[in-house]
């Protein structure tokens, strides 16, 4: 119970605070933010059913405060010292914020259902205070609530910055980001077409043919079985794009899950026999299997939530493809064992799903089948740091990397960047990490990605999207005043999407045309030297599954 901690510092509240607990999905509960002896400390207890029905709990850190006689079910307490890093992200109708500790390794996933906006300006501003002051105790409760609260208060305008925020820790200390609030009603800087399309000349480049004739079912029929290699469609593919109803068979054999032939359907079938024996390990555990095994018990507990607000366009028969998405996150939890489960993986296997179901071709088990295998080679191939375990290579080289293509292909902007103090390119990490995917509408997101699948590097072309990209928003990104990363931020994605696809891609298959190859960081996965947890589960795999992604 609360009232057990010893004579703790509260030092903020938030009610009806949703996460899982064993045995029962979103549960509620109080999330407490408190300092205890000097130990900065994290405490989420369940509403008992009474508290739900009848009661407000009613917690005050101040002298002779009283509080209710609530029982709670179910508890969860983290030091800072045990956390690694947060992952906040504030939404209008919930702020979600992942935590991430070392010891034990676990993760933990939270949302606040009450004033999310206000309620992450607030957390935000509590744990940097904290660790300003260090393991200073000599802060009252009530100069907290002034500095928090109130502060929170007066900045309604925080709404619009709806970003992921990666806070790491070290040392109990919280490295939170500045965000400057006053500028959150930035409208998007005008640019007319004339200029989109003057970038596009300069780099020789004619957008609309990178858009208007896509590679059809009628032009792959015609090549098929002739002594047209495989590499040419690859080439004619990348320029034009592919159409809609050619990209659910292309777009696996372009990542090496099915075959470039006519006949497909025995390979398909023993994508989907492959897939399920993966996905029966996980299906089979025992609750007491799984509470012996935490990183995937935790795992599964941020799939969960993370499935459940994922946002699918109008129209998404989202009965269907939502408990496919959880089965395939799940099942990759279990197949590509060292790597935790990353909030954001949700967003890159969402397309695969909404390319597949929609179109009609395929039964609901080979949906799931090639969802898998599909993000599992995508994944790999553009050396996501979703998988990878670190960030350390995206912003150390990746985003380093699309500076210096700036520099050789558009010096002046490397210079606003430079000049902007933006070199830490935080403004774009969230959107690198994703792929884009939640910077450019579904239709622009395929396109870009039928390039990428193309390419023989799809890392470096995602990288040399992203500096494309970065080109075409220059001129609204220049038309901010005292530009900087606070300020982009809450309009960044809207610029992106604003951008012509085609014109980016040409300039991004231009860009890489004479770009370095990065170091590949991710091996992909060699079925023979996947671990084994307590049984042998994953000798099942055919000898032909080592060149899949080949």
């Amino acid at each position: 119970m609360i009232s057990n901690l010893p004579q703790p510092l509260i030092l903020a509240i938030f009610h009806d605070v949703e996460t899982y607990v064993p045995g029962k999905a979103g549960s509620r509960g109080v999330f407490i933010i408190g300092r205890d002896n000097g130990n900065f400390f994290f405490k989420w207890a369940q509403y008992s059913e009474d508290r739900i029905r009848h009661e407000q709990l009613r917690v005050t850190s101040s002298p002779g405060s009283t509080r209710t006689s609530v029982m709670y079910r179910h508890q969860i307490y983290l030091q800072a010292s045990q956390i690694q890093k947060l992952i906040v992200t504030p939404q209008p109708h919930c702020m979600d914020m992942l935590i991430s500790t070392l010891h034990p390794p676990e993760m933990y996933q939270f949302q606040f259902k009450q004033n999310p906006m206000e309620s992450c300006l607030q957390f935000l501003q509590v744990i940097a205070i904290n660790s300003a002051i260090g393991g200073e105790n000599d802060l009252s409760s009530d100069v907290w609530r002034t500095i928090t609260h109130n502060n929170a208060q007066v900045f309604p305008s925080f709404s619009s910055l709806a970003r992921v925020y990666i806070i790491p820790c070290e040392d109990g200390k919280f490295n939170v980001p500045f965000i400057q609030v006053s500028i959150s009603n930035q409208s998007v800087p005008f640019v007319d077409e004339i200029t989109k399309a003057q970038i596009a000349t300069q780099f020789g480049i004619d957008g609309a043919s990178f858009t208007n004739a896509p590679f059809t079912k009628a032009d792959y029929d015609h090549i098929v079985g002739s002594s047209i290699s495989f590499n040419d469609i690859r080439m004619q593919a990348s320029r034009r794009g592919i159409d809609t109803d050619l990209r659910p068979l292309l777009w696996p054999q372009l990542l090496g899950v099915l075959p470039f032939a006519k006949e497909i359907e025995s390979v398909l079938d023993q994508r989907v026999d492959e897939y399920k024996l993966v996905k029966y390990q996980w299906e089979s555990m025992s609750s007491f299997q799984l509470t012996h095994r935490p990183e995937l018990r935790s795992a599964y507990q941020t799939i969960r939530m993370d499935v459940k607000r994922t946002h699918l366009p109008e129209g998404s028969n989202e009965q269907a493809i939502k408990p496919m998405m959880e089965n395939i996150l799940k099942t990759y939890a279990i197949w590509n064992y060292d790597v935790r489960y990353t909030q954001g993986i949700n967003d890159v296997v969402l397309p695969f799903l909404l390319v597949f179901y929609n179109s009609k071709l395929y039964t609901d088990d080979q949906v799931e089948a090639l969802g898998f295998w599909c993000f599992a080679s995508f994944a790999e191939k553009i050396n996501s740091s979703l998988i990878e375990g670190s960030m350390d290579g995206v912003t150390n080289i990746d985003l380093q990397l699309v500076i210096e293509l700036l520099g050789t292909h558009d010096p002046k902007v490397k210079e606003w960047i430079i000049k902007s103090d933006m070199q830490d390119m935080n403004f774009v990490v969230s959107s690198f990490m994703l792929a884009f995917k939640r910077s450019l509408d579904e239709p622009n997101l395929e396109r870009a990605w039928d390039s990428a699948m193309c390419s023989d590097s799809p890392h470096t072309f995602i990288i040399c999207f992203c500096a494309a990209l970065i080109i075409f928003c220059y001129p609204a990104f220049s038309r901010i005043e005292n530009c900087s990363t606070p300020q982009i931020l809450p309009i960044c994605d809207k610029i992106m999407r604003r951008q012509p696809i085609g014109s980016v891609v040409g300039v991004a298959l231009e860009i890489e045309s004479t770009a370095p190859r990065p170091e590949k960081r991710i091996v992909a996965n060699e079925f023979y030297s996947m671990p084994n947890i307590e049984t042998d589960f994953f000798n099942f795999i055919s000898p032909s599954l080592p060149n899949l992604f080949s």
